[in-house]
């Protein structure tokens, strides 16, 4: 993380950095699947292999394993 990081949490087969301005997923053999620019403040939650993430009252969702793709960077932006 460049800035501020917060924690690791495993769900399942994968593992989820939280920081200040990013999330990212990797698996638990290490291989880095996505991570995600994020604006402050933000959370997410996990269900059944989704993720939501708010990010300043906006919420996307998208498969954990492959993350909201390219063309969905700033999604709370207008």
């Amino acid at each position: 993380a460049d800035e501020g990081f917060h924690a690791f949490e495993r769900y399942g087969q994968f593992v989820i950095m939280r920081a200040e301005l990013e999330v990212a997923v990797w698996t638990i053999q290490g291989e880095r699947q996505w991570s995600q620019f994020v604006e402050p403040p933000w959370s997410y939650r996990i269900e059944q292999e989704a993720m939501f993430i708010d990010v300043m009252g906006h919420v996307f969702s998208f498969p954990l394993s492959t993350g909201p793709g390219p063309l969905k960077k700033l999604w709370w932006l207008p």
